[in-house]
């Protein structure tokens, strides 16, 4: 009886971890190296990260078979791209995971810029992230200032409303 307790609770353990259901603290210098790490495998577009005047990054980490990630980058995105032109010290990054990676090829051929392909969560789960879609605000050293999950309209115009989804992350 005491074997099956235990193979047990290892099994759900294992689970856990696995699923990202229970997750180990992660050091601002392990979130840095995953900043890093997208900020490499993207390279050079107009909104990157590693540019010497930005000291935050927005994270939007979105999933194929999600259906709310669809529609901000169908009816969103075009206006998010133009309202962080108008924030020069803020970079912003794509994160497509979750996936089988043929799914996440066809959703980041919709875009017309470099994304990041995650289909192991791995960026998920060192931000923290816990729904799709997810936003990370992150320093240059890794430190996540603010992650907020799904995305909501507040502004009279799709431009006034991303300019002030930015600015929460400010």
């Amino acid at each position: 009886m005491r074997t099956a307790i235990v193979i047990f609770v290892v099994a759900c353990l294992y689970t856990a971890f696995t699923r990202g259901l229970f997750r180990l603290p992660v050091s601002d210098g392990q979130k840095a190296k995953v900043l890093n790490e997208i900020t490499q495998s993207v390279g050079e577009h107009d909104l990157n990260c590693r540019a010497p005047a930005r000291n935050k990054c927005i994270i939007m980490y979105v999933a194929p078979w999600c259906s709310a990630c669809k529609q901000i980058l169908s009816e969103y995105y075009k206006d998010l791209i133009i309202g962080f032109r108008g924030f020069p010290n803020v970079g912003f990054e794509i994160v497509i995971g979750a996936d089988k990676d043929e799914n996440i090829q066809a959703m980041g051929k919709t875009l017309d810029r470099p994304y990041f392909s995650d289909p192991s969560q791995k960026v998920f789960q060192t931000l923290g992230m816990h729904a799709f879609p997810s936003f990370a605000g992150v320093t240059k050293d890794g430190k996540v200032l603010k992650t907020f999950e799904g995305f909501h309209y507040d502004g009279s115009t799709r431009s006034e409303a991303m300019v002030n989804f930015i600015k929460e992350f400010l």
